[in-house]
């Protein structure tokens, strides 16, 4: 549609969020298996060893990283209307005027008002207090951010 030949409520019904998947490994056992054979796969094919070797070392690191898949689960991060979002930033505001909102609160909220997989913001910190690492609570949140905050990714219309 040309810009001027449309309003918003011609649009609106079709507006679709913003959507973005975060893949979480949840076995930290085989994050740690997998982590030191590519260190000493890394290692092996720098030390220029035998091709047996990095072979062997090659199909473990494949093993490892199948297993990985397996215990990687996606979860589902959308975008929320800007006055959702604006709501759930003034409920956690801060009491430091130097911060934007109360980390401890927030954070837990928005994951949970954007991620189909949790259904509240108190499961997302009995989750972070019990299985997730600060690691992955910050990647589900760095998405969550760029569903909301980030910019919008289309580059160009086609022709202009």
């Amino acid at each position: 549609m040309q810009p001027d030949t449309w309003t918003w409520d011609d649009v609106a019904a079709d507006v679709v969020p913003r959507t973005d998947t975060v893949p979480l490994c949840l076995d930290g056992t085989v994050q740690r298996e997998l982590e030191d054979a590519r260190k000493r796969l890394r290692a092996a094919k720098a030390e220029d060893t035998l091709q047996n070797d990095t072979d062997d070392l090659q199909t473990a690191v494949d093993e490892l990283e199948a297993r990985a898949e397996q215990a990687t689960r996606l979860f589902e991060v959308h975008a929320i209307p800007h006055t959702r979002w604006r709501d759930l930033l003034t409920e956690h505001r801060s009491d430091n005027p130097d911060e934007r909102y109360d980390a401890a609160t927030f954070v837990p909220a928005a994951i949970a008002a954007c991620c189909r997989q949790f259904t509240s913001a108190e499961q997302v910190a009995k989750a972070a207090d019990s299985a997730l690492t600060t690691g992955q609570i910050s990647k589900l949140f760095a998405a969550v951010r760029r569903m909301n905050e980030g910019d919008d990714q289309v580059p160009f219309l086609r022709g202009r």
